[in-house]
Protein backbone atom coordinates (compact mmCIF):
# COMPACT_ATOMS: atom_id res chain seq x y z
CA UNK A 1 0.00 0.00 0.00
CA UNK A 2 1.27 3.42 -0.87
CA UNK A 3 -0.31 5.44 2.05
CA UNK A 4 1.58 2.63 4.33
CA UNK A 5 4.90 3.23 3.22
CA UNK A 6 4.05 7.07 3.13
CA UNK A 7 3.16 7.48 6.94
CA UNK A 8 5.04 6.29 9.68
CA UNK A 9 5.16 6.92 13.21
CA UNK A 10 1.07 8.00 13.75
CA UNK A 11 -0.04 5.04 15.45
CA UNK A 12 -3.69 6.22 14.42
CA UNK A 13 -3.01 5.56 10.78
CA UNK A 14 -1.19 2.36 10.61
CA UNK A 15 -3.93 1.12 13.53
CA UNK A 16 -6.52 1.69 10.58
CA UNK A 17 -4.43 0.39 7.65
CA UNK A 18 -3.43 -2.59 10.40
CA UNK A 19 -7.58 -2.92 10.65
CA UNK A 20 -8.19 -2.65 6.72
CA UNK A 21 -6.00 -4.98 5.52
CA UNK A 22 -7.33 -7.25 7.74
CA UNK A 23 -10.99 -6.66 6.56
CA UNK A 24 -9.32 -7.31 3.10
CA UNK A 25 -7.93 -10.57 3.81
CA UNK A 26 -11.31 -11.53 5.48
CA UNK A 27 -13.37 -10.64 1.81
CA UNK A 28 -11.05 -12.85 -0.17
CA UNK A 29 -11.41 -15.92 2.07
CA UNK A 30 -15.09 -15.57 2.60
CA UNK A 31 -16.57 -13.46 -0.25
CA UNK A 32 -19.23 -15.59 -1.07
CA UNK A 33 -20.62 -14.95 2.42
CA UNK A 34 -19.39 -11.21 2.70
CA UNK A 35 -21.93 -8.34 3.32
CA UNK A 36 -22.74 -4.76 4.77
CA UNK A 37 -26.08 -4.12 6.79
CA UNK A 38 -26.70 -0.57 7.47
CA UNK A 39 -29.31 0.31 9.90
CA UNK A 40 -31.19 3.34 10.59
CA UNK A 41 -32.51 4.03 14.53
CA UNK A 42 -34.72 7.02 15.75
CA UNK A 43 -34.30 7.49 19.22
CA UNK A 44 -37.58 7.54 21.09
CA UNK A 45 -38.00 9.59 24.08
CA UNK A 46 -41.21 8.81 26.67
CA UNK A 47 -40.81 12.89 27.60
CA UNK A 48 -42.24 13.91 24.05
Amino acid sequence: MVLAQNITGNKTIEAYIKEDKYEMELFSKYKQYYGYVFILEKKYSKNK
